[in-house]
């Protein structure tokens, strides 16, 4: 599991999101997303890291979609260190 501190809090149906913890993808989700690094094209390996955060997040896609880039950017981030971590 890995915690981000949003860096701008965000607002989705009244509740304000201050933190978002993110779970490891399971096997089975895996095999129905596809791996990151499969993706040949930028736009596509990032609109799969974003079908990742959700749901790794647990958050909804209209929670994902009014996170700030910066935001964003490091809870991709977090995501791929899922697929390329050897803990």
């Amino acid at each position: 599991m890995a915690s981000y501190v949003l860096k701008t809090p965000i607002t989705v149906s009244g509740n304000r999101i201050e933190k978002v913890d993110l779970r490891e993808p399971t096997f089975n989700e895996i095999c129905d997303l596809g791996l990151p690094g499969d993706q040949t094209e930028p736009d596509g390996k990032l609109k799969l890291l974003r079908k990742y955060l959700v749901v790794c997040s647990g958050l909804p896609e209209e929670a994902v979609g009014a996170l700030g880039i910066r935001n964003a950017m490091a809870l991709i981030g977090k995501v791929s260190d899922f697929f390329t971590s050897t803990d």
